[in-house]
């Protein structure tokens, strides 16, 4: 399975360094859903409907989400 010619997604070490941090990133957010007692669509739900703490865990989502995006990003982009 070679990449075709010109094709703007051919396999890299760029792009598989992107795949391990997608990877990486999913388990992560999978795996710490279980502590939380549910995947993010079901907080969603449970703070539509009211419940505290899953209206406080969509807020952490939320603020990660930002943090990451405004001061690590920055720095996997500068390593990739």
């Amino acid at each position: 399975m070679l990449p075709c010619p010109g094709d703007p997604i051919s396999w890299s070490p760029k792009l598989l360094s992107h795949l391990l941090l997608a990877a990486i990133g999913g388990f992560g957010v999978g795996f710490l859903s279980v502590f939380a007692g549910g995947c993010p669509f079901r907080q969603h739900i449970m703070a539509a409907e009211g419940s505290l703490s899953a209206i406080s865990y969509l807020f952490g989502f939320l603020s990660g989400a930002v943090l990451f995006h405004k001061f690590i990003a920055p720095i996997v982009k500068a390593l990739l």
